[in-house]
């Protein structure tokens, strides 16, 4: 079978399926770009620029995938127009930061503060890594994402929060990820009532 035709929703049902290694070599062709510049954008904001330690995090989250009977691919290729290079994002962004946070919480106490890290999403032009602008950005990023806990959303509204303004992704392409639960309505309306909530917050106080 070529699988080289297939679909990406094809492919990662194929692979849950088949479990052949013709069909992970696909796999890894078609997917490794999401997944090893996710790992590296965030291990290099942990100050982590090591090649070697960034593909050890891709291999060990080939196997986060390959977990379980593959129990994550019946989710991630489910519906024909799934977001499979997304969810990947994800899944890849939650792991690496997994790790690099389990890293410092044992170094508690020994001096070394951990680095703030932000999404994986690399910085758009106007607000270029280093420079004045981005700094600014990151500084409203962690203002905005503290006021989102201040105001009591969950973990998974602020994620679905940072996917929509801090990644890009659109309402449907947000609603397409089996984890959020909510129809494309649902996640406008989640959005529309976190960004009012925080207009009315920074209405009330001095803010960016």
């Amino acid at each position: 079978m070529d699988y080289s035709e297939l679909t990406p929703q094809e492919l990662v049902r194929e692979c849950a399926r088949s479990r052949s290694a013709d069909v992970w070599e696909d796999f890894v062709r078609v997917f490794s770009k999401v997944i090893i510049g996710t790992v590296r954008n965030v291990a290099r904001r942990y100050g982590e620029n090591s090649p070697e330690v960034h593909d050890e995090l891709a291999q060990d989250i080939y196997l986060k995938l390959c977990a379980d009977n593959c129990r994550l691919l019946p989710e991630m290729g489910a519906a024909p127009n799934s977001n499979c290079h997304g969810f990947l994002k994800v899944v890849a962004l939650n792991h690496t930061k997994d790790h690099f946070k389990g890293q410092y919480a044992k170094k508690r106490g020994s001096g070394i503060a951990p680095e703030n890290v932000d999404d994986a999403q690399p910085a758009s032009a106007e607000h270029s890594t280093g420079g004045q602008a981005d700094m600014e950005w990151q500084v409203l990023k962690r203002e905005l994402e503290a006021k989102l806990v201040e105001l009591e959303f969950s973990d998974k509204e602020r994620t679905i929060f940072g996917l929509y303004y801090f990644q890009g992704f659109t309402a449907i392409q947000v609603s397409e990820f089996p984890w959020v639960g909510l129809s494309v309505k649902g996640v406008e309306s989640l959005i529309h009532r976190m960004t009012q909530a925080l207009r009315d917050f920074f209405g009330e106080h001095e803010g960016p």
